[in-house]
């Protein structure tokens, strides 16, 4: 957990007959006690619970942690105490999402009715595109534990482009050519045939999970439909890799999620596939 530091006027006066610094050895003290309980309950066997609390800009000094301890798996809110609309990300949360190096998860409340309605399982959303962050996500995915009764929807989208053959039709000689319109159709079914064979490849993965996994073919720009969907099937949690087929810089998100994990109204894990080994792995080689 981190607290702000105290201004350099503050840390000038002297620790004890400033305000401001008994103020923050009290937030200090809080952050303490709260991360000491969050300690205990999460304690299992086998499992090492390292408590810390450090002074900083919480982004930054989140960032450092991260690249300190290895981190594979970062969990967030959406936003701080100060608060936020509740479908956006406060400017740590955006700050942690776009620059960690490793997978993000962004928790994101709930209502009483959608407790209730976790409590007999959850609903998962996997985008799935094909690239290499995406099949991490997968991967991740896999060695999850979810309540049995949970269901999982794979998705993954490609865009409509239902005047096609009236296009290529306006390029040719005649207009009317019939023997454009199955190049046409051609063209078009080609990534659709590369979506569906994709989609059964992971769905049948997902399955051995002996979890009930539905696989699902949406039109339109992905992060728009992947919301969309997620809505509409009141979705716990949607998952999906940090870039797209097309890629960019390492330590940036891709447009779909990054529009995902800001406009979602559920939780929303973006997964990076790791592009160097890990420290730990480099000092035993």
């Amino acid at each position: 957990m981190v607290v702000e530091p105290l201004p350099s006027s503050s840390k000038a006066r002297g620790k004890h007959d400033d305000p401001a610094s008994l103020a923050h050895d009290r937030e200090r003290k809080k952050a303490w006690d709260l991360v000491n309980r969050m300690a205990e309950a999460c304690w299992k066997p086998n499992l090492r619970i390292i408590p810390l609390v450090d002074t900083g800009i919480p982004g930054a000094t989140i960032l450092d942690a991260i690249e300190k301890h290895d981190i594979d798996l970062t969990v967030l809110g959406t936003y701080g105490r100060t608060g936020c609309q509740r479908f956006l990300l406060g400017s740590v949360s955006e700050w942690v999402l776009t620059e960690a190096p490793s997978s993000v998860l962004i928790v994101r409340g709930e209502s009483e009715t959608q407790r209730i309605s976790r409590a007999s399982g959850m609903k998962i959303l996997v985008g799935m595109d094909g690239s290499d962050d995406a099949k991490a996500a997968v991967n991740i995915f896999r060695q999850l534990k979810f309540p049995p009764s949970s269901k999982i929807i794979v998705c993954s989208t490609v865009n409509e482009q239902p005047t096609l053959d009236t296009h290529l039709t306006a390029h040719t000689k005649k207009p009317d050519n019939d023997a454009v319109k199955p190049l046409a159709s051609t063209v078009q079914r080609t990534p659709i045939h590369r979506a569906e064979k994709m989609l059964g490849v992971y769905v049948d993965l997902l399955e051995k999970m002996d979890l009930h996994v539905q696989k699902k073919l949406a039109y339109g720009h992905p992060a728009e439909q992947l919301l969309i969907l997620a809505e509409r099937k009141k979705c716990d949690v949607i998952v999906l890799g940090s870039r797209g087929t097309t890629g960019l810089r390492k330590f940036f998100l891709g447009s779909v999620s990054n529009r995902v994990a800001c406009h979602a109204t559920c939780s929303v894990l973006v997964v990076r596939k790791p592009s160097t080994p890990k420290r730990s792995q480099r000092r035993e080689s």
